[in-house]
Parts: structure tokens; sequence; C-alpha cells
């Protein structure tokens, strides 16, 4: 018989989103029902296959769960050889703002280390087609915040890109939310930069290292966007802009607090339709950079 108590918590989750694939949101339920992991772990398909949303398949996956312990095991222990824990959300380090979210990873594969309680951490995102302009405000924002606020981007836009390296020039904290697993960074810059993160902070994901990335991967890191931050500062968005508007109206549906910067000697870098819908999802507008104490006063 196993003893789930030979299994860390990492393994035991990892266990169960192996065999199972269960979604963020699904386990959070399960877990609130069951406890623990190991409560989980140990259910019978009888304990499973009357909860609401379950099917008979996936009870059975859930109650085989332990046959993967050891592979799982094995997994975190190649994975530390090569510097990347598998951090589990029951674990103290996880951010506190992740509670904010419904459905909060499980598990989160970090190069470098997750997030400390300070300095407050803000996210900052712009326009996948940004300007010369959007990238020169981003980049002249972020050395206003540091030191005194963190910064969390993405990995796949110029606004991402200028923003770490603006961090890197000017010192301070940064962690990077990646939309694939880390073995799955397809461009050679992205690697050079995610490398130079987490050296000063931390690259996070919640994928698998071999995990590439789907169709829905850039809602998932949104959400994660979000839960890392206080807020979230928004430098250049259009209509075309998919993943900055998806973060305001995410935002708006969990609580978050998200900015709009603008620069005053170039004026808003969006259009009309972009601007309208960031200020109907409560985006708040911030003018020049001597309005940015707005921001961090609000990260208090």
């Amino acid at each position: 018989m196993v003893s789930l108590t030979d299994y860390s918590t990492s393994a035991q989750l990892l266990a169960l989103h192996t065999s199972a694939e269960i979604s963020p949101r699904l386990l959070e339920r399960l877990l609130r029902h069951f406890g623990t992991p190991e409560g989980l772990l140990s259910a019978e398909v009888s304990d499973l296959v009357d909860l609401e949303t379950m099917t008979p398949d996936l009870a059975q996956r859930i109650a085989g769960a332990f046959r993967h312990l050891d592979a799982a095991r094995d997994m975190i222990d190649l994975l530390a050889e090569r510097e990347i824990e598998v951090a589990n959300h029951v674990d103290h380090s996880f951010p506190s703002t992740m509670g904010e979210l419904n459905d909060p990873p499980a598990l989160l594969y970090v190069r470098g280390h997750l997030p400390d309680p300070l300095p407050p951490l803000v996210t900052l995102a712009g326009a996948d087609e940004a300007t010369a302009e959007g990238i020169e405000t981003t980049a002249a924002l972020v050395k206003t915040l540091i030191p005194d606020v963190g910064i969390v981007t993405g990995l796949t836009s110029p606004i991402d890109v200028a923003a770490q390296l603006a961090v890197g020039t000017a010192g301070g904290a940064s962690y990077t939310i990646l939309d694939c697993g880390m073995d799955e960074i397809a461009d050679e810059e992205a690697i050079a930069i995610a490398t130079e993160i987490a050296e000063r902070g931390g690259v996070i994901s919640e994928y698998p290292v071999d995990r590439t990335a789907s169709p829905n991967s850039m809602q998932e890191s949104n959400r994660l966007l979000c839960g890392f931050s206080r807020a979230v500062v928004i430098t250049e968005v259009y209509a075309t802009s998919e993943r900055a508007l998806d973060l305001l109206t995410f935002c708006e549906q969990i609580g978050k607090l998200c900015f709009v910067y603008i620069e005053p000697s170039l004026g808003a870098l969006a259009d009309e339709s972009a601007l309208t819908q960031a200020v109907d999802n409560g985006a708040i507008i911030v003018e020049g950079i001597e309005q940015v104490d707005l921001i961090r006063r609000s990260l208090v």
C-alpha cells in the first residue's frame, strides 16, 4: 500500500495533474471538498462519482493517480537538478494575491524564485503591435517605478521586452509569466532575456516544461499576470491588442486595479475603441510621470 506521507505535496499534485489532467478550477473545488491533496488521493471512486461535474472516467483517473507518485517525485528531482522548482499553492511561498483567483494553479514551475512580499508588484502590458513610442514610454515608466515596485510581464510582445530590459538597466526585481513550458521558449532573444530575469527574479509557468503554447495559453497566463501583481498598467493598446484587452476584462472581473499610462508629450497610445473599453472596464487614466505616485499609493 502506498504511503502518501512519503511524497511531497508538489509530488502529490503533480501525480493528480499527470493522471487526471484536472483543470485548476475543478482541482481547487476538489481540494476544498477533500481538504488536502492527500485526502483527494485517498478518495475512492465511490467518493468521487457523486460530486457535481464529475464523470465516471475522471473519477477513475483521480482514484488511480497514486500510481503516478513515483514518476512525479522523480520528475521533481530531475527538474531540481536543472534549477527548476516545482512550487505548489499550499506552500506559504505562493503570493497571497493569488488567492484572488477562482482557479489558482496547483503547481508552478519556477526558475529563479517566486516573488517576496516586498516590493509590491505591478504587471506591465501593452500592444503586441507596439510602436517605438510605446516601447520608449514603457521603459521610462519602469525606470520611474524601480526599485520601489517590482515588475511582472509576459514574454511575447515588444512591450514585455522593453519593460524587462529597462529593469535590467535600472536594477530591481522582475518576473515573467510564460505562455508555454520552459523548454518551449522558441525565440533566442526571449531565451536570453528569460535567463537574465531568473537571476534577478523568476521565470514562471504553470505548464510542464515540454508543454507548447495552446489557443488558451494567453487567457490562462493573463490570469496569472493579474494574480501575481497588485495592479496592471497598460502603456499602449488598440482594438487589435488581444492580450491587453483581455487583461482589461479580467481585471474588471476580479476587481483588480488597472491603469492606462499616457505620456502627455506623445498622447494616448491607443485608438478610440480600445481607450473607451479601458475606461468602461474601470481602468484609471494616469497622465505623466508626475502622476505615477497614484500607482504607487494604490499598492499599499
